[in-house]
C-alpha cells in the first residue's frame, strides 16, 4: 500500500473530534500530521518518521495556514475525509504523510495515528513511540 492520498478540502473533523488551537510555524496544510516545534512548543510543523523528535506528532492540521498563523489541529476522535481503508492501522510516514503500518522500513520512528473506519476515516489514537523500526 501507499501513503494516503490526501485531499485538504475534504478533511474534516469527525465523531468525537478534539480540537485545538496552535500555531504554525511554518506553510501548513489540511491532513498533515504534525510536530511541536521544540524551540516553541505552541509552534507546530509537518512531522517526519526519521528521527524521534520529528516523529512526535500532536495531532492532524484541519486547515491550511502559513508560518506564525493561528491554526486548528485535531488531537483525538475521528477525522474524516482521508480516504483511509477499514481496519488499516495508519502510522507516521517518512516525509510527512499518513501510511499503512506495513510501510514502515528499518530505522523508522513509529507513531501511530490510528486506524480506518468504514466511513474512509481515522479513528485517531496518536502515539509517539520513540522506537524504531529494527
Amino acid at each position: 500500500m501507499a501513503a494516503l492520498s490526501i485531499t485538504a478540502a475534504n478533511v474534516l473533523p469527525g465523531t468525537g473530534a478534539i480540537n485545538v488551537q496552535r500555531t504554525g510555524g511554518t506553510t501548513l496544510t489540511a491532513g498533515v500530521p504534525a510536530y511541536a516545534d521544540s524551540t516553541d512548543s505552541f509552534e507546530l510543523k509537518p512531522a517526519a518518521n526519521t528521527s524521534a523528535t520529528l516523529a512526535a506528532v500532536v495531532g492532524i492540521i484541519l486547515q491550511g495556514v502559513g508560518d506564525g498563523q493561528p491554526v486548528l489541529v485535531q488531537i483525538d476522535g475521528t477525522i474524516d475525509g482521508v480516504g483511509a481503508t477499514e481496519g488499516v492501522v495508519y502510522v507516521l510516514g517518512a516525509a510527512g504523510e499518513i501510511v499503512p503500518v506495513a510501510d514502515l522500513v528499518a530505522t523508522n520512528f513509529v507513531t501511530l495515528i490510528g486506524v480506518g473506519n468504514a466511513d474512509g476515516g481515522i479513528d485517531l489514537s496518536i502515539k509517539a513511540t520513540g522506537s524504531q523500526v529494527q
